[in-house]
């Protein structure tokens, strides 16, 4: 049987170690660990729309498609075409024949007046290329290449050339 000094010994000893163990972190209050959970983040909303000094209004939205041509064995996308839009934003599609724009400019503009909102125009070039029979003209804008891009939201619009 234990004595009852060997006994007080033992408790001694263990407040001592719990009180030594204590001190070993950083100085402050010890806390119970929580294991990291991740909260979800905002969805960020995009801005509304601004009216540029030309009269439209700048969107954050992104205009991206395909350039490409009908060939027997299907749509072959087209590289190096210059694709426009009329706020002097240009880019040259890729050897898939894609493109993208953002932010992208919307009607209602001053300029074309004839333009419906929420609508914007590109134009897609290449040397040795031209619009496909049928094509319409736009009021204002001479030459192939032109199109007229409703925009809601986000946008995907392929555009078709054929070799002259």
């Amino acid at each position: 049987m234990r004595s009852f000094r060997t006994i007080e010994f033992s408790r001694v000893l263990l407040l001592m170690l719990a009180a030594g163990l204590a001190g070993c972190d950083d100085g402050g209050p010890m806390s119970p660990t929580v294991p990291a959970v991740a909260l979800p983040q905002p969805t960020p909303t995009p801005p509304p729309p601004t009216p540029s000094s030309r009269g439209y209004n700048v969107a954050n939205v992104t205009l991206s498609g395909m350039v490409f041509e009908v060939t027997p064995e299907g749509r072959v996308p087209i590289d190096n075409v210059a694709v426009f839009l009329p706020d002097d934003q240009y880019v040259v599609t890729d050897t898939n024949g894609f493109f993208s724009f953002w932010p992208v400019w919307v009607c209602p503009c001053r300029f074309p007046d004839w333009l419906a909102a929420d609508h914007t125009i590109i134009n897609a070039t290449k040397d040795g290329y031209t619009d496909p029979p049928g094509q319409p003209e736009l009021p204002s804008y001479r030459g192939p290449g032109w199109r007229v891009v409703a925009i809601h939201g986000d946008t995907r619009f392929d555009v078709e050339l054929v070799r002259r």
